[in-house]
């Protein structure tokens, strides 16, 4: 079963507190976006996205096999 974008935006609210997730959405089956967490500007690249995988994706267990990209932002950052 995939996840809803209710489940990946509370996944993530849950794990990242205070964290915008307005520009998450699913696409088909798939849901994706970017989330943007102010804790974001003190961290690189490489360490947010072991975050995500570790806080929201193992979280999610088999069902975060099938989110799509999740790019971490910090405020004023944009993709």
């Amino acid at each position: 079963m995939y996840p809803t974008v209710d489940e990946v935006r509370q996944a993530i609210t849950t794990a990242f507190p205070g964290a915008d997730v307005s520009n998450i959405h699913a696409e088909g089956r798939r849901v994706l976006g970017s989330f943007v967490w102010p804790e974001f500007r003190e961290i690189d690249d490489p360490e947010r996205n072991r975050l995500v995988t570790r806080r929201v994706r193992a979280k999610m267990g088999p069902r975060g096999f099938n989110l799509g990209v999740l790019v971490p932002l910090a405020p004023g950052e944009t993709l």
